[in-house]
């Protein structure tokens, strides 16, 4: 994803999938602003959230027969602007690249305003029991494709 505000805001329509939060105060740092640290933990609650919306188990479970998990591989973020305590804001989400056996998700955190406060990108990999990867179950990779439309950039070809 682009570094510019403005090829950033062009493409929110791309994301389907929304969270919306207020700063609290144990988010925010001496600095009276958020502190870095706590916007990877409303990014990582938005991919919980937006898997949970498709109707997709993150962790490994015995009732639902899911013999998976899911491991954040990589994170990065690009800052653009702080939010202070009580501002109201939105976390984008969606998933930009599916691959055999991984995913990224990207982000975009707004104030309620538009005002953009930084891009995530986040890499997640399937994972069997043991940790090694595994290739993401089509039931998955099916609920995926069809909630992000063409949205969705396929890796290797895979479907």
């Amino acid at each position: 994803m682009s570094n510019k505000i403005e090829e950033i805001s062009k493409l929110l329509p791309k994301f389907k999938f929304k969270n919306k939060g207020q700063v609290y105060f144990h988010e925010v740092d001496i600095f009276k602003v958020v502190h870095n640290l706590k916007y990877l933990f409303w990014t990582e609650n938005a991919r919980v959230s937006y898997c949970n919306h498709l109707g997709i188990g993150v962790v490994p479970s015995s009732a639902d027969n899911v013999d998976f998990s899911v491991l954040l591989a990589h994170s990065s973020v690009t800052y653009f602007s702080p939010a202070h305590f009580l501002d109201k804001y939105i976390v984008y989400t969606r998933v930009k690249t599916l691959g055999n056996s991984s995913m990224e998700f990207e982000h975009v955190v707004t104030l309620d305003n538009d005002d953009i406060l930084l891009v995530n990108n986040a890499i997640e990999v399937y994972v069997d029991l043991d940790k090694k990867p595994m290739t993401i179950p089509n039931s998955i990779r099916n609920k995926i494709i069809e909630f992000e439309k063409e949205d969705v950039i396929l890796k290797n070809g895979t479907l």
